[in-house]
C-alpha cells in the first residue's frame, strides 16, 4: 500500500514519460509554477489542491476521472487506516 502522495507522484511521471515530456513542459502545458509541481514530485508538499491537479490533468489533455483511472489509486492507504 502507498500514500495518496507517492500515488500522484507515480502517476504523473508515468505520464510524463508516456508523452517524453519533462516536469517543465509539463508545467508550461497545465500553468502550474514549475516550483510548485518540483515541491510536489521532490516531496516537499504532501497533498496539491485539487485545483492543482485539475490543471495538471488538462495540462495531459485529459479529464479528472482519466487521470485517476489507473491501477496506482487503487493501492492508496489513508494514514488514518495505516494506524489500524
Amino acid at each position: 500500500m502507498i500514500s495518496i502522495q507517492k500515488a500522484l507522484q507515480i502517476r504523473i511521471t508515468e505520464l510524463c514519460k508516456q508523452r517524453s515530456i519533462s516536469i517543465l513542459k509539463l508545467a508550461e502545458l497545465s500553468k502550474v509554477n514549475q516550483s510548485t509541481i518540483n515541491e510536489f514530485m521532490q516531496g516537499r508538499t504532501k497533498y496539491p489542491s485539487v485545483n492543482t491537479i485539475k490543471k495538471i490533468s488538462d495540462g495531459f489533455e485529459m479529464s479528472l476521472s482519466e487521470f485517476f483511472n489507473d491501477d496506482v489509486f487503487n493501492k492508496v492507504v489513508t494514514e488514518e487506516n495505516k494506524k489500524q
